[in-house]
């Protein structure tokens, strides 16, 4: 069963040792001409998604211990991997090539081969931390939802129940918003082209 797992790993792997980085150091040497012009290719960044960027650049997923991608403190599990240290040492491009903090990592990186910052050069993604991540959790708090307290302030939830409800009221949205909101979102999707494939739904 582990094999059949591996294997494709292996196969993705040795795609972006043997093509996808010497494709990279080539177009790096020789110009690429497009009607009659010719562009000098310089990699600045990789877009990836988080499974992604911790596989190609050989580094422990988010959920370890010493998986965040900026900082080298170590996290704390409380139903999810959070890293409280607002002052840790950052990562950056010659430490991780020297792979000063060995746990970080699972192996070398192909990518260490092209000129490219293994930090910054792998920003983190918009839409897992920010349209999935942080708006939603507001989104859930807005319509009265339980349970959209992050894992690491359930220590500290208050003793005074009437002071909760009083709070959920605060942040809580009407009917009637919900339904503002619902129909100018209904509204916009008219607009959205093909390329998105999500489908665009109300708050209530």
């Amino acid at each position: 069963m582990r094999r059949s797992i591996k294997a494709p790993r292996c196969e993705r792997f040795r795609f972006l040792k043997s093509q996808f980085i010497e494709e990279c150091k080539s177009s790096k040497k020789e110009s690429i001409t497009v009607d009659k012009r010719s562009y000098r290719v310089v990699i600045k960044s990789v877009i990836c998604d988080p499974s992604a960027r911790s596989f190609v650049r050989q580094i422990i997923p988010h959920t370890g211990k010493y998986g965040c991608e900026l900082c080298v403190q170590r996290g704390i599990k409380n139903h999810a991997m959070s890293y409280h240290v607002r002052d840790s040492k950052l990562r950056n491009n010659s430490d991780f090539r020297k792979q000063t903090n060995q746990p970080h990592h699972e192996g070398i990186s192909t990518f260490t081969q092209l000129n490219i910052g293994m930090v910054y050069g792998f920003p983190l993604d918009y839409m897992h931390l920010i349209c999935i991540g942080v708006m939603k959790r507001l989104l859930l708090l807005w319509r009265g939802e339980k349970n959209t307290v992050c894992a690491s302030s359930r220590k500290r939830k208050s003793k005074n129940k009437e002071t909760k409800k009083t709070l959920d009221r605060v942040h809580r949205l009407t009917l009637d918003q919900l339904n503002t909101i619902s129909a100018r979102k209904a509204a916009v999707s008219k607009q959205f082209t093909s390329e998105f494939n999500r489908k665009r739904r109300g708050l209530n």
